[in-house]
């Protein structure tokens, strides 16, 4: 029978604390905030139970886009818990634990749990559980081998938020950016990565409407508020960072670099464009982390030390307009 080593050990034991800090810390309470799409999900909860849905009637792109099996889990939670909001929490807790099970399998257990307390991931794991869950099931199918459990994860990922086939998309194109790296070196292969980066973001801001429309989905009404640039600047700084330094001769999943360099400068592309991108960085943060481990010492030293730096500045902004 496998035993766990002492590291292992630390590390289930960090993830089910973490975990259950997540769901029954007070967040809203504390910093006077608000998790937005909750109240949606409670709503179209109830309006499921009603039967509101029943006999709708879609074309196949149209019940795609319609993210069925989102709809299906909601009504499971709805027939399951007399409060919805306990389901919910179950689902960001399943989340948060994926998010950090992979930081800490190749990341010091102290920090990693403070940087995946960052207020963008909280707001993903606790508000934004549909797109929390996506990616989580995301995770999994990136970091397995089986063909087949690949192939039914991804499915299943999408068919709860179609922000999954962008980033399953990225995904492969970061498996094509480690084949571009052996043949012309990583300097060129990053280019070509940011190269994507742009044409995701003129196809999630200036194609995107189209897109809906064509789908026949309905948030091609939803607003398209973005960040400020001040904001923003960090995380595409941390991105070309990530292109212009050196990796780790030792490092591992190195098509995780790509990942980041896509997550961490479509946010400030997508800004420029009048969209709002900045989740991406929440989706991929566990990847971050991941990316940043791969630099040598005192290169990953310096960028986790900005990391840390612009975190506590993120927590001062937090209190304060809380």
């Amino acid at each position: 029978m496998y035993k766990l080593n002492n590291r292992e050990q630390a590390s289930y034991l960090s993830t089910l604390f973490l975990a259950l800090f997540f769901v029954l810390f007070p967040w809203e309470e504390v910093f006077n905030v608000s998790f937005f799409d909750i109240p949606f999900y409670l709503v179209r909860i109830d309006g499921l139970l009603r039967g509101d849905e029943a006999y709708l009637s879609y074309t196949f792109a149209q019940w795609v886009s319609s993210e069925p099996l989102w709809g299906k889990m909601l009504l499971l939670i709805g027939s399951t818990f007399d409060q919805p909001m306990t389901g919910l929490l179950i689902v960001s807790f399943c989340c948060i634990a994926v998010f950090s099970t992979l930081t800490f399998s190749r990341f010091n257990i102290a920090l990693g749990t403070f940087f995946l307390l960052n207020p963008l991931v909280v707001d993903l794991i606790m508000s934004q559980v549909r797109s929390a869950l996506s990616v989580s099931i995301l995770l999994i199918a990136f970091n397995t081998k089986r063909r087949v459990l690949v192939i039914a994860l991804v499915g299943t990922a999408v068919l709860i938020h179609t922000i999954g086939f962008v980033l399953v998309t990225t995904y492969v194109f970061c498996h094509f950016a480690v084949r571009l790296e052996k043949k012309f070196g990583y300097r060129l292969a990053a280019l070509a990565t940011l190269a994507y980066a742009t044409l995701i973001a003129m196809a999630l801001s200036i194609g995107r409407a189209a897109i809906l429309e064509g789908s026949g989905d309905r948030r091609i009404e939803y607003g398209t508020d973005t960040n400020s640039v001040a904001y923003l600047i960090f995380w595409f700084a941390l991105g070309i960072a990530l292109m212009l330094t050196k990796r780790d001769q030792e490092a591992q999943k190195t098509w995780s670099d790509h990942y980041a360099i896509v997550v961490l400068t479509l946010p400030f592309l997508m800004m420029a464009l009048g969209a709002n991108g900045i989740r991406f960085v929440a989706l991929g943060f566990p990847l971050i982390l991941h990316a940043l481990g791969n630099r040598t010492e005192r290169i990953r030293n310096i960028l986790l030390g900005a990391l840390f730096s612009y975190q506590l500045v993120q927590y001062y902004y937090w209190f304060s307009y809380s």
